[in-house]
């Protein structure tokens, strides 16, 4: 029922909202024609005063060129007359005089023969001729001529050698022609036009027709002081308006009829299905999306049902989607609370403030409780807080951050270093942190131990590099002054070759411990790109100077390549040159050194004519499984060269030699 009478509402309010633009717009319709007509008035008014105004001014400017003859100036002569006569026929004046300028009348010429006013009368009375002395041109007010015709005259200054010397007056007959017909002819019919002098004098009148109830618009000749007035009758108006209103009183009636009937046809046929729908939509309202309904009726209607039902089953689906978001969603935070690194996410800016934390923050930074956390700031477990707002700005700039270590504090002022990755996202226009921290304390100690172990590492390198490595050097040299006084062939001579070659071994040895802490303390950023021809041409060259017996050669042309390596790596090829020497079993040990490249690699062979390497030690020779001293290999060189070979990203392994001997294989990436 509440429908029923909304609905009845409604259509009284339709009918009383058209009924009113109706009435509104038929009257709006009848003042706009007033307003028109009104307006078609006030056009044609200021347009005879425009055309009047121009055709004034055409005169004026006519009189002034006329005067600009200096015939005019020579008075009573025959050449004035002749000038006078060729201006009136040239224009469209009816006559033409010339005043001297004591006010005698000195020529006078008509377009109907000679007038009775004769030359050498005093006209120093006339405003025309007074007005025209004073340097102005001047238009007199019409004169009413004895014909019933009103004469215009106009009157201009005549000079000579910049003097004015006379006035030169022109007549102009206003009944003459068409001068006022053909304003006249640019009203509408019902239009009419007076114009009157400045002196209230009726100069020209069309009346109108009609002729009553008048509706009149008047303006001013600037120039002249003549009064315009364009009138209208209002009684074809009128009758308009009358035809209007019968119109509207028709149109009213056919709306409401219309209305009425609409209404009708609309609450006998869709009310019940409208009803229906409503039922439906309070269902849905209610969160019961199992709402289904049926409507009869046109084709709209089941259509419209069908949407409905289709609405409702759509809907349904989407609430249990959503049941199953919230639970995955509850599973989520579950999860983050449950997590064993810190979840949280904070605001943007030097100081920040947590919005969101889980459980393992609390404990991470000794918090009795979210709230405690959230009462502080960010930069409070900061253990410098200026690290706060840098890495805010980081952040900020970046939008994300991967496992960067941070130095921060407990609450209760214990060191903690965190391992921080997060992202950075606006929520209503604001920046906020949301991240993860895990507790790398643990590990950072660790790796400062081992930093403090690399400065003792770095400590016993410098004890290898000078003192033990100097102190050894002094035993060969007194070793070498102690032979010149032992005697050849005795006992001393052999234990002093024993003592030489055991410090020898001893300063290789040291040399051997020093590199390989060399490259203990090396790190990656301390390669760059190395070109191999120089390296091999030197380590040959220095293995020639310390064995003099060996045969020491490079095959072919060492390739002008880089690989991505340090100093060190004369190492490698150094101890593999000395190793193919000093296990070589021959009198005159060969030793042949060949390079060759391809795309991506430099390959480096040794090659040898010693006794070779047997298979099952070829693997063991490097020292593999075991680094260090006690390792199968033949000692500290070439474990020294697989670890180089491996830092520098390469490989390295020993063939068999032809006919005999062993080749060692290196193989270098190419620096890019």
């Amino acid at each position: 029922m509440k429908t029923k009478r909304l609905f009845l509402l409604l259509i009284a309010l339709i009918a009383v909202v058209l009924s009113t633009s109706v009435v509104v717009g038929f009257q709006h319709h009848k003042d706009s024609l007033y307003t028109h007509e009104q307006e078609e008035l006030d056009h044609a008014t200021v347009h005879i005063q425009s055309e009047l105004d121009g055709q004034l001014d055409a005169l004026q400017r006519t009189t002034e060129i006329g005067a600009t003859n200096p015939e005019l100036t020579r008075h009573g002569s025959a050449s004035q007359r002749r000038t006078l006569e060729t201006f009136v026929e040239r224009s469209s004046f009816a006559g033409a005089s010339v005043i001297a300028a004591n006010g005698t009348m000195v020529n006078i010429v008509s377009d109907s023969g000679r007038p009775r006013a004769a030359v050498g009368d005093d006209f120093s009375d006339r405003a025309y001729f007074q007005q025209a002395m004073d340097g102005e041109t001047y238009v007199s007010e019409p004169i009413e001529a004895e014909s019933g015709n009103y004469i215009l005259t106009i009157s201009t200054p005549l000079y000579e050698n910049e003097t004015r010397v006379g006035t030169l007056n022109a007549a102009f007959h206003l009944e003459h022609g068409d001068f006022f017909p053909k304003f006249t002819a640019t009203l509408e019919d019902r239009q009419g036009l007076t114009i009157e002098s400045q002196s209230g004098e009726p100069i020209y009148t069309a009346a109108p027709s009609p002729n009553t109830d008048l509706m009149e618009r008047q303006t001013t000749l600037s120039e002249t002081g003549w009064t315009i007035t364009v009138s209208e009758s209002r009684v074809p108006i009128q009758e308009r308006s009358r035809e209007l209103s019968m119109l509207q009183g028709s149109a009213l009636v056919f709306v409401l009829g219309t209305l009425s009937l609409f209404g009708w046809w609309v609450y006998r046929r869709n009310l019940a299905q409208l009803e229906g729908l409503l039922d439906g939509f309070e269902g849905i309202e209610n969160q019961e999306y199992q709402t289904r309904i049926s409507l009869d009726g046109a084709d709209e209607w089941q259509r419209i049902g069908h949407g409905f039902n289709q609405l409702s089953r759509t809907l349904e689906g989407h609430m249990r989607e959503r049941r199953k978001r919230e639970r995955a969603l509850e599973r989520y935070e579950r999860l983050v609370e449950n997590l064993p690194v810190g979840v949280y996410q904070n605001t943007a800016g030097p100081d920040g403030e947590f919005v969101l934390l889980n459980d393992a923050m609390v404990d991470l930074f000794d918090a009795d409780s979210k709230t405690d956390l959230k009462s502080h700031t960010v930069s409070d477990l900061y253990h410098d807080p200026a690290d706060r707002e840098q890495f805010s700005d980081r952040l900020a700039d970046r939008g994300v951050v991967k496992g960067e270590e941070l130095r921060l504090q407990t609450l209760e002022g214990k060191e903690l270093w965190g391992s921080v990755t997060a992202i950075a996202r606006e929520i209503e226009g604001d920046v906020v942190f949301d991240g993860a921290i895990q507790d790398v304390t643990t590990r950072k100690l660790y790796e400062q131990r081992l930093e403090r172990q690399r400065d003792g590492l770095e400590t016993l390198n410098q004890v290898l590099r000078h003192d033990i490595r100097n102190d050894l050097q002094i035993v060969l040299a007194y070793g070498d002054l102690l032979a010149e006084q032992v005697e050849a062939g005795s006992d001393s001579e052999e234990y002093l070759e024993t003592l030489q070659d055991s410090a020898s071994q001893a300063v290789e040895l040291t040399e051997t411990a020093r590199e390989m802490a060399d490259v203990m303390l090396t790190n990656d950023d301390d390669r760059r790109q190395l070109s191999l021809q120089p390296v091999i041409a030197d380590v040959v060259e220095d293995i020639r100077s310390q064995y003099a017996n060996a045969d020491v050669s490079i095959e072919g042309t060492v390739p002008e390549t880089a690989v991505l390596a340090n100093e060190m790596i004369e190492s490698v090829f150094r101890n593999l040159v000395k190793n193919a020497i000093q296990h070589n079993d021959k009198e005159d040990p060969e030793v042949t050194v060949s390079v060759s490249d391809d795309a991506d690699d430099v390959t480096v062979r040794v090659a040898d004519n010693g006794p070779g390497i047997p298979d099952g030690q070829k693997d063991e020779i490097f020292g593999k499984g075991e680094r260090g001293l006690e390792s199968a290999g033949t000692g500290l060189g070439l474990y020294l060269v697989q670890t180089l070979v491996d830092t520098y990203g390469g490989d390295i392994w020993v063939e068999d030699n032809d006919p005999e001997g062993a080749v060692f294989v290196v193989t270098l990436p190419k620096a890019d």
